[in-house]
């Protein structure tokens, strides 16, 4: 009862907050952590730690607090600013270094993996970071003034949740069917053998105790019999992929694995709804459960190839160094400019009613994220509790009053960089606006054994930061801004518009319908994908047009 007292008490003097916050279902507990963030943010009495802050994320289907991640836990048990060194620390490892440039490269060769000489900034939108390089293909020309931009905005496109597959476990390989928990590689590796396995259940089983012991068998596994790959290719590819990232503890860290497939084919590929049942070999019947054909399309869009757009830098620092105010200094380390991430909300989502792809972690670490939706609300830095769906009604000038109670004048980091200096010019800055942004991203989930599926994972997280506006004609456009939080999404990406993965692997004359043997040819050519970690475009797009019933996803 005490509890709740206190919280109607910070409740009731911010009405007038709450009744133009972000409705995406708010619950009182999210709207007080917002207002306490915005809070005397400006008011002259700044303490850096508030720049530590890590933003809660709540289930937006229930409404509860979620847990932090597994292997995030080590980082969130310790103070606030341990915790960015903890996570930073991570990188003076030299074979963690190699491991994860190998690991990010195969699908971001934009990346670099060694800190940069020279340090950019991320105060103003710089040429890696225009919302254009984003928006390719999605839209002809993106909106960049903020009286143009949306305030709110959902994604059109279905898309769908699923698992991971950490390398951890051995990637798709992994039995999920079985239902255990394994606790390191080499326990995976172990679990079972290919093509032993196989073998063993033609020799001692009947006909039908065949069938039913394999639909507990992997998605790799499944695979490899229903393209007639009777030496396993990818599923032992799968298997011994995990290798190369091996740390020195002989482990892989929990959070690698295929999140980059699965969040470009949830936005691109149809959603398996179905079991469907495929040919396999010695006339046996192979049923494809809906999370057995989500896998394989997310290694699809992990390994193979497609043309795709990107902003922002990877953080390979390896010190998160900070200023006197508490906010990162180093920009590859937190980018994106919030700027940036405003404006791609507004138009991929907003105007296009697509989507993009956020890694949500700013650290070493990277957890690929798709946005479901957002929406913005702008508050007065001077005054927060004036808060209001049109931002005209709250900005205020970029002058002495805003400068002499904005943490980020001293040392000054915003405007445009000088050259190479560490100086900046922000005599072009004409207003500033705080922003208030609820988004909603999809998030992964333990695939289900069998005709059921998992529904989608939907988290909600709010974000706070500025934007820094210059005046062109009658218009403002977004030229950068300062994050509240030095936790905040980094890079940002989306595969172009229609693009489907594809290798040199997928000839023009593969042919594969699951209800026959296949030939000859599509069997050889499906061994030497998978040595490559690729499953064939063919092959998807049969699991996929049977389980969904879309025919639109094409591989010529």
């Amino acid at each position: 009862m005490k509890n709740e007292a206190l919280l109607l008490f910070l409740i009731a003097p911010l009405s007038l907050f709450a009744a133009n916050i972000p409705n995406q279902g708010l619950s009182p507990r999210e709207q007080v952590q917002l207002q306490k963030r915005i809070h005397n943010f400006y008011n002259g009495s700044f303490c850096s730690e508030k720049m530590f802050y890590r933003p809660q994320k709540f289930s937006a289907l229930s409404g509860e607090a979620l847990q932090v991640h597994e292997d995030l836990k080590s980082a969130k048990q310790s103070p606030p600013r341990s915790s960015l060194e903890f996570l930073a620390q991570k990188k003076t490892d030299q074979q963690f270094l190699q491991n994860q440039c190998m690991w990010l490269k195969k699908r971001f060769p934009q990346l670099h993996c060694d800190s940069p000489e020279v340090t950019n900034t991320w105060e103003s939108i710089s040429p890696m970071e225009r919302i254009e390089s984003l928006t390719e293909s999605w839209l002809d020309v993106p909106q960049t003034s903020i009286e143009a931009i949306p305030v709110s905005g959902k994604t059109q496109l279905n898309l769908w949740s699923d698992d991971y597959w950490k390398l951890k476990w051995g990637g798709i390989s992994y039995r999920y069917g079985e239902g255990r928990f394994l606790g390191t590689y080499t326990e995976a590796i172990k679990a079972y053998f290919q093509p032993a396995s196989w073998l063993k259940v033609l020799e001692d089983m009947s006909f039908n105790t065949v069938e039913r012991e394999i639909e507990k068998w992997s998605p790799a596994e499944k695979y490899d019999l229903a393209t007639n790959d009777l030496r396993f290719s990818l599923t032992n590819e799968q298997k011994q992929e995990g290798a190369a990232y091996l740390d020195q503890d002989g482990d892989i860290e929990g959070w690698m694995g295929l999140c980059h497939g699965w969040a470009a084919a949830a936005l691109m590929a149809p959603k398996s709804t179905k079991t469907i049942s495929l040919k396999g070999p010695s006339d046996t019947n192979i049923k494809w459960f809906p999370h057995d054909i989500r896998a394989v399309t997310t290694l699809a869009w992990a390994n193979g190839n497609y043309p795709s757009n990107f902003v922002g830098l990877r953080c390979d620092s390896k010190k998160a160094s900070t200023l006197s105010n508490g906010r990162i200094k180093d920009s590859e380390c937190f980018d994106n400019n919030p700027g940036t991430f405003h404006l791609a909300l507004a138009n991929l989502v907003g105007i296009a009613g697509a989507s993009f792809i956020m890694d949500a972690a700013f650290d070493y670490q990277v957890w690929n994220q798709p946005i479901v939706s957002y929406e913005f609300s702008y508050f007065n830095p001077l005054n927060p509790e004036q808060i209001e769906k049109r931002w005209e009604k709250v900005a205020v000038d970029y002058d002495e009053k805003f400068k002499s109670r904005d943490p980020f004048q001293k040392p000054l980091t915003r405007g445009r960089k000088v050259g190479r200096l560490s100086s900046y010019n922000d005599s072009k800055i004409k207003k500033i606006v705080g922003v208030v942004t609820t988004l909603t991203y999809l998030g992964e989930v333990y695939p289900l054994h069998g005709d059921r599926f998992s529904g989608e994972s939907l988290i909600r997280v709010s974000y706070t930061y500025d934007l820094e506006l210059e005046q062109q004609g009658d218009r403002y456009e977004i030229a950068g801004g300062e994050w509240h939080t030095n936790a905040h999404p980094d890079f940002l990406w989306v595969p172009q518009k229609g693009a489907v993965a594809k290798t040199y692997f997928d000839l023009p004359d593969l042919y594969f319908n699951g209800h026959e043997d296949p030939s000859d040819k599509l069997t050889e050519v499906a061994e030497e994908a998978s040595r490559q970690g690729y499953p064939l475009c063919e092959v998807v797009s049969t699991l996929l047009r049977e389980s969904s019933g879309e025919v639109q996803y094409s591989c010529r």
